[in-house]
């Protein structure tokens, strides 16, 4: 998360906004203070809103649909559902480039990957994708591809079939 913090630090364009939808109660206090202290010192309090533990999956599809772009930006992840949920909601999607990530994530195709642990990278990718409509549409044609052709329920229940088999 402090990544995606940093990178909108980096982003000099002030009509690009972060909500930070995030889950703190089984996080560490001494992060979630961490973070608000990174947003207040660095004047992004009016770009960047926190919402924790309020979302649910239910609620999420809306939420998204109403955003410009899913940004995972993880160090480690088993394989990046709130990608898919991204791809699902029709809007682009960045992730960083890690072995879960990539298994959501075409870099080019159906979204974009960032270097991990790097907010200027970070930075870039949303930059590129904000500025360039015709990348943006590609990005989201390629996810809902994925979304329908590797992630459907039915394959997932394909995949799991021959496992047991």
């Amino acid at each position: 998360i402090m990544d995606l913090v940093e990178a909108m630090r980096i982003i000099e364009d002030e009509s690009v906004k972060l909500l930070l939808l995030t889950s703190l109660e089984n996080g560490s206090a001494e992060y979630e203070k961490q973070i608000k202290t990174f947003v207040s010192d660095n004047d992004l309090t009016d770009r960047i809103r926190i919402v924790a533990d309020r979302e649910n999956f239910k609620t999420m599809p809306r939420v998204l649909k109403n955003c410009d772009m899913c940004v995972l930006p993880s160090h480690v992840e088993g394989l990046g559902i709130s990608l898919l949920e991204g791809m699902a909601a029709g809007i682009p999607v960045v992730g960083s480039d890690t072995s879960g990530i990539r298994e959501v994530i075409r870099d080019g195709v159906n979204g974009l990957l960032s270097k991990p642990k790097s907010p200027q990278d970070l930075a870039n990718k949303i930059v590129s994708i904000r500025r360039d409509r015709k990348l943006s549409n590609a990005l989201v044609a390629g996810g809902r591809q994925s979304v329908l052709s590797q992630f459907s329920l039915k394959r997932q229940l394909e995949e799991l079939e021959h496992i047991y088999q």
